[in-house]
């Protein structure tokens, strides 16, 4: 059976809203229009994806040459359910299932995809090793008061139940809350019933176990190195070898550390997840620095029950990343027309693209179709030798 692949960047939002008619923002609509082609890239070679335009020849053919990759087109106006393919959304969440028109979702998804199960897990994967949690569990505030006497303790984070990528986000404290940032939290409490607030942490390094639950298993797939913006926003992914990645992860706790780690987080999936729901998930984390200025490991910030950007990373490195290279994936957005494809036409000169059999060795692809209208842009940029991991962050500068 063909997998049918749908990118659907509000899974969170409708899942919050509960309504198979659920309409996205008209930003989110236009992210993933878009971004459509974007899951081809974690296919296997044979799949099929759901777009609102058919991408522009060239772009179709040059993915075909290069990389083999060519998927069949389904246009979303004249879908209709098909015995031959097999629904494969990004996120499911009621309002797939209604477009859909599957029976896939479960209501009791609902609370699995809420920060509550992530609070659930963190405080297993403590458990499970004989730790103290250290300050780390969040608190569920139901109140405007509870909320204001959390962040009067201290720097906070406060966070919707239901929410991704940085949105639904809110870094307080310490003091009283008071304007608009009161406003945001009694607007979270009267839509999602309450809001979950974490102490705010000395943030060194993003990352995320990527793992996959099948038949009330967890296998873990892939550690993903990740880049966030100044209020949380997603930005990008780094691309190669797991032993790249687990370079850079030694500098902040011995590889032991990290294989333990992600045997106990796979432990509370298990427990916790794995006889309801099946498919990919990521667990976001985070290295920070404590107040002696020693680095530590939150090991569940938030899990998120979906297709990930760091799953579609390392599906992509594995599949078309020469062995030797590492560098970037990127999400940008571009307000002015044009702006996209100006970018495109000037990062294509100034880092040319060098594939052999299928592997991009060095240079600059984009992942998605840019044209004049163009606002939102998935790309790649490899760079090839060894190199280091320890100037990764420069990579995203």
């Amino acid at each position: 059976m063909t997998a049918l692949y749908c990118f659907n960047p509000d899974c969170e939002m409708a899942v919050a809203d509960g309504s198979p008619y659920y309409t996205p923002p008209a930003n989110i609509r236009r992210m993933s229009e878009e971004l459509a082609y974007l899951p081809v890239w974690m296919g296997g070679g044979e799949e099929a994806v759901l777009v609102s335009e058919l991408p522009d020849p060239a772009f179709l053919q040059m993915n075909r040459e290069l990389f083999g990759v060519d998927p069949q087109l389904a246009l979303w106006e004249a879908y209709c359910p098909d015995p031959a393919f097999r629904p494969v959304p990004w996120g499911w969440s009621p309002r797939m299932d209604y477009l859909f028109q599957t029976a896939c979702w479960k209501e009791e998804y609902r609370e699995l995809m809420s920060r509550l199960t992530a609070r659930a897990c963190l405080e297993r994967v403590y458990r499970l090793g004989g730790e103290r949690l250290p300050g780390l569990l969040p608190e569920v505030c139901r109140t405007l008061e509870a909320v204001r006497q959390a962040a009067c303790r201290g720097a906070v984070v406060v966070k919707a139940p239901w929410s991704s990528s940085g949105k639904g986000v809110l870094r307080a404290g310490p003091g009283v809350l008071l304007g608009k940032e009161a406003e945001w939290v009694s607007g979270i409490l009267r839509r999602q019933g309450y809001v979950m607030v974490e102490k705010r942490l000395d943030k060194v390094c993003d990352l995320a176990g990527e793992f996959v639950l099948e038949d009330g298993r967890c296998r873990f797939v892939a550690w993903s190195l990740f880049t966030t913006g100044s209020r949380g926003e997603y930005k990008g992914n780094f691309l190669g070898r797991q032993s790249r990645i687990e370079e850079y992860l030694s500098r902040y706790a011995e590889l032991s550390v990290w294989a333990e780690l992600k045997e106990r987080v796979a432990d509370a999936l298990r427990v916790l997840i794995a006889s309801r729901y099946e498919g990919v998930l990521g667990v976001d984390m985070m290295v920070y620095k404590d107040d002696k200025g020693k680095y530590n490991i939150q090991p569940c910030v938030e899990i998120n029950l979906r297709h990930t950007m760091g799953y579609l990373a390392h599906r992509f490195s594995d599949r078309f990343v020469a062995e030797q290279s590492s560098g970037r994936f990127t999400l940008d957005f571009f307000a002015g027309e044009g702006e996209a494809l100006q970018r495109h036409r000037q990062n294509s000169r100034e880092f040319p693209l060098k594939v052999v059999s299928g592997k991009i060795v060095s240079g600059y692809h984009a992942l998605t179709p840019v044209n004049k209208n163009t606002g939102f842009m998935a790309s790649v940029r490899l760079v090839a030798g060894e190199g280091s991991m320890h100037d990764f962050e420069d990579q995203f500068s």
